[in-house]
């Protein structure tokens, strides 16, 4: 990883784990207490644990123009795409992909065409689970192995990671976005935080809830079979208003976040997101066209790319953030017991 950036964050930090003033704003800060010897795997984890709100840098005192010129956001946003180079699996093919975005189009289009090819040798109904499911295994174990990798190198190696409690308040946490907007008192309100929250939701869930499109024409398809129609065209129109709601909030971002953050990865999944509700909805509202079969075809090959091509994009990133939180909740679990222990001795010995 570039040594430039980890300086510039252990720097940052030494003088946030002194000031303390925006301990209360979001996990980072209570977490880079804890850590405070600002190791590179230190420094990897509070950048993933950051969620971008922006909070502190309006909060914070010494921000720019101040002669410190302290950005958290920016910081972080160096480390944290500097880590999703360093964990990203296999690693040719994603170096290729992520120091070279223009590629990430080429192999966009080299596996979209697949299933136009595959048409005219065989029905779709012959190659498609086939297919579909070896991309679906492909991006599972690829993820897999980056967040696997991720959580052995930067989990703090003094505490206990089996804490049901923390995977289960990390995991409501994740699904919530709760430190989306820095959870805490930050001075974000006219940002409108939520709209970004917002544009998280339609995304994450209009992508998962058109996956399950399928299954839930199956069970629904006997009560009313315009029913998973309906439901698939809504799906893809959240996903869609999503993604379109992503892209605007990027060109919103400040100077230095863009400048510190390439948004190559970010717009390569915003790319595989939108042309896969772009399609899907051609497919589904013009099915008995002429053009249906070719449209389900590109629909096929937009999903196929986007499982070849999900692992070495921005997808990743949600899954770098639940573990950063799990082992930060986890540390004030081990902290809490530590301090409690320690009072309930104090307390003994005054009473001898």
């Amino acid at each position: 990883m570039d040594s430039s950036s980890n300086q510039e964050a252990r720097r940052v930090f030494k003088l946030c784990n002194v000031c303390g003033f925006c301990t209360g704003l979001c996990p980072v800060f209570p977490s880079a207490q804890q850590r405070s010897e600002l190791r590179l795997e230190d420094l990897v984890h509070l950048a993933n644990l950051c969620h971008n709100c922006g909070a502190c840098w309006s909060a914070c005192q010494y921000a720019p123009p101040h002669p410190f010129a302290i950005d958290v956001p920016a910081t972080l946003a160096r480390t944290r795409v500097n880590s999703y180079e360093q964990f990203a699996w296999p690693k040719g093919f994603a170096d290729q992909l992520i120091t070279k975005p223009l590629w990430g189009a080429v192999w966009l289009l080299i596996i979209g065409l697949i299933p136009l090819l595959l048409m005219g040798i065989q029905a779709p109904s012959v190659w498609t689970p086939t297919l579909l499911a070896l991309g679906l295994l492909w991006a599972i174990f690829s993820m897999s192995m980056s967040w696997l990798q991720f959580w052995r190198e930067t989990r703090a190696t003094t505490v206990d990671a089996r804490s049901g409690q923390a995977w289960r308040d990390a995991l409501i946490d994740t699904l919530v976005l709760r430190h989306l907007d820095g959870g805490g008192g930050g001075c974000q309100q006219s940002q409108h935080p939520d709209h970004r929250r917002l544009a998280h939701h339609a995304v994450f869930y209009g992508f998962f809830l058109s996956i399950l499109a399928t299954p839930i024409s199956v069970i629904f398809a006997p009560i009313h079979p315009l029913l998973p129609d309906i439901l698939a065209v809504l799906f893809g129109f959240v996903l869609l208003l999503g993604v379109l709601l992503l892209a605007y909030h990027k060109t919103q971002e400040r100077i230095a976040l863009k400048a510190s953050a390439p948004a190559a990865q970010g717009y390569l999944l915003l790319t595989l997101l939108g042309l896969l509700a772009v399609t899907g909805l051609a497919a589904k509202l013009l099915l008995q066209s002429n053009a249906g079969p070719i449209l389900v075809a590109l629909h096929l090959g937009c999903v196929l790319a986007f499982f070849v091509l999900m692992p070495l994009s921005k997808f990743t990133h949600g899954g770098y953030r639940f573990l950063a939180l799990v082992d930060a909740k986890v540390q004030k679990l081990v902290t809490n017991q530590r301090r409690s222990k320690i009072l309930i001795e104090d307390g003994e010995s005054k009473s001898d």
